[in-house]
């Protein structure tokens, strides 16, 4: 069984269409080689906005000069 031996573990996953085409839109878009490492990534991304929530910190989107544009809230 070599997939112990594995750095990775494969999983499946049903989305609808118009999620799928997403996925490969952002892939493409953000120069990422796979959707595998898109998923990846965003699921790192949301581990570090929730240990930031927990910390009680928040996520802000800034202009270029540093000023708070929008504050991004994550229910």
């Amino acid at each position: 069984m070599a997939y112990k031996t594995s750095r990775y573990r494969k999983i499946s996953l049903n989305v609808a269409r118009d999620v799928y085409d997403n996925l490969h839109t952002l892939s493409a878009l953000s120069g990422i080689s796979s959707v595998s490492e898109l998923i990846r990534r965003g699921i790192s991304l949301f581990g570090y906005v929730l240990e930031a929530q927990q910390r009680g910190e928040t996520l802000a989107v800034l202009d270029k000069d540093g000023k708070v544009l929008r504050e991004v809230a994550f229910l």
